[in-house]
């Protein structure tokens, strides 16, 4: 059997209907044109259906033919030889608006999949690119600015750092606190050593334990990278490409173009379950009851009933969080003397409110 086909030779825009046949089993067309006959193998030819319309390309020739009757392209669809990419994108055209619309949603999950998974994971690894003394620069940068624009409570700050500085903290670096005049229940701390505390927070506490608690637990965000890690990840689509490239510069600049985040950053629960570890082990270094961590989480939870204080914002604290820090406490064989000079210094801050 026969069908009508255009053919174009290739050497004119000019299209010219030719009888084309089918051969299954040999799996050819064929065709005359111009005194001449044609044979064209299918494996050698590459197809484009698009609107009903088969294109037929023969890949060692500049011409094509045009196929409209669909008993025809029916029957190739059936015989020919193709790449299966080929055939993934003939099937793809021929489906439905259903499959599209459903491909669609597809592939829009995976690009969001990897845009909040996969690349803030990889960006969180690049912190190691970024050398230890930016910690400072990208710190003090923020701390300068911040504390121009708060009250301190230089009484509260100066008692404060001297409770800081009765700790043993294994990291070499200098730390330094400062006691802001606030109700916001509140603290952070910068990559360059700085911490800050709310007097609001300090109002809630009740033991030197918690406020113990407090400043291990931001030590350790502190000597663990997070903030610079955090803001990693929330810069993940911008420094993908950096990070590909190793271009230490443009991923240090664009971190110091965001540290108006340092603040604000909300840590993943990975990095909070660190500083909780790193945190209750620096306790128990200092021989204090890190029952004290337990105690500080659910204080803060209670208020939580009423409102959320800033603190839980940045730093979520979950019942299990608070479950693992009494756990913790609760595996350790050892009893903790009462911390006399610490008891002081406390008693005297909180005489200060």
């Amino acid at each position: 059997m026969y069908y009508s086909a255009k053919y174009f030779d290739g050497k004119s825009s000019r299209s010219h209907e030719v009888e084309l046949g089918n051969f299954p089993a040999e799996k050819s067309l064929s065709f005359r044109f111009d005194g001449r006959s044609y044979s064209w193998r299918l494996d050698q030819c590459e197809f484009e259906l698009v609107h009903k319309t088969l294109t037929i390309s023969e890949v060692n020739l500049d011409a094509q033919l045009i196929v409209t009757h669909p008993e025809l392209i029916k029957s190739l669809n059936t015989v020919r030889h193709k790449s299966p990419v080929s055939n993934l994108y003939d099937s793809l055209v021929e489906a439905g608006r259903a499959v599209h619309i459903g491909l669609l949603i597809f592939i829009l999950g995976i690009i969001l999949s990897i845009n909040f998974l996969v690349l803030p994971a990889i960006a969180e690894r690049s912190v190691f690119l970024i050398p230890e003394s930016y910690d400072k620069v990208i710190g003090d940068a923020f701390f300068d600015q911040f504390i121009e624009e708060e009250a301190i409570n230089y009484e509260q700050t100066e008692l404060a750092q001297s409770f800081l500085d009765e700790l043993e903290i294994e990291e070499r670096r200098y730390f330094n606190v400062s006691v802001i005049e606030s109700d916001q229940v509140n603290a952070f701390a910068l990559p360059n050593g700085e911490m800050v505390i709310y007097t609001g927070i300090i109002a809630k506490m009740e033991s030197y334990e918690e406020l113990a608690a407090l400043l291990a637990h931001e030590t350790a965000h502190i000597t663990n990278r997070h903030s610079i890690k955090m803001l990693c990840r929330n810069l993940a689509s911008y420094l993908f490409i950096s990070t590909v490239f190793s271009d230490v510069n443009s991923i240090m600049s664009v971190i110091a173009d965001n540290a108006n985040q340092l603040q604000s950053l909300s840590f993943s629960r990975e990095l909070e379950h660190e500083a909780d570890e790193d945190g209750i082990q620096m306790m128990i270094n200092n021989q204090i009851d890190p029952k004290g961590m337990a105690k500080m989480f659910s204080r803060l939870n209670s208020e939580a009933e009423a409102y959320i204080p800033q603190f839980l914002s940045s730093h979520p604290v979950t019942d299990e969080r608070i479950a693992f820090a009494k756990r913790r406490a609760e595996e350790l064989e050892q009893e903790f003397s009462e911390q006399i000079r610490l008891k002081e210094l406390f008693d005297q801050l909180k005489r200060t409110e």
